[in-house]
């Protein structure tokens, strides 16, 4: 995965690989805490999560990711996260230190050039929810996603699904009810 973004050298590969901490999250059990500084940023080896705040009282879903992902809470400035982190399926996870990636960015310019492509790809990834948040309905939204084969329509609880399109249960129920009747 990381090979994508940058060409490893082996030796950078050898220092990484002893700095990393395989993690097994049970369904259920948190991997980051909102309001608390977060330990790691953590790859997706199997499993999916779901990042989440609470609001009114309320916990709102803010994005999930599976494998393949990195996922963490706290921003990368030291700052406590903003977001709660939960494992929606047993999960494992390859985990970096958050106080590791200054290091790792000042060892080798591949550090610094996959951190980069990760940062830009989450910035589209944020600009296209929020687009489409704010130019298609929850409907619309909804079928976009199922259209793309996404792994939150198969895998993700229909309540935290809601929660991320903004909508109660029940109504993504219905819309789910009338995209089958349509198809």
């Amino acid at each position: 995965m990381l090979e994508l973004h940058a060409r490893i050298p082996d030796d950078e590969w050898e220092f990484a690989r002893t700095q990393l901490l395989r993690h097994r999250f049970a369904r259920g059990e948190h991997l980051a805490w909102e309001g608390r500084l977060s330990q790691g940023l953590h790859f997706i080896i199997r499993g999916s999560v779901r990042a989440y705040y609470l609001a009114d009282g309320r916990e709102h879903t803010r994005s999930f990711a599976f494998e393949g992902r990195f996922t963490g809470g706290s921003l990368m400035d030291g700052r406590p996260s903003y977001v709660s982190v939960l494992a929606l399926e047993p999960t494992d996870t390859l985990s970096l230190p958050m106080s590791l990636l200054p290091v790792l960015y000042e060892r080798h310019r591949c550090w610094d050039r996959i951190g980069r492509r990760i940062a830009e790809q989450n910035w589209i990834n944020k600009e296209e929810k929020e687009l489409r948040s704010r130019l298609s309905t929850p409907e619309e939204h909804y079928q976009l996603l199922v259209e793309a084969g996404s792994l939150m329509t198969r895998r993700v609880p229909l309540r935290h699904l809601a929660s991320y399109l903004g909508i109660t249960p029940e109504t993504l129920s219905r819309i789910g009810r009338r995209i089958a009747r349509r198809d």
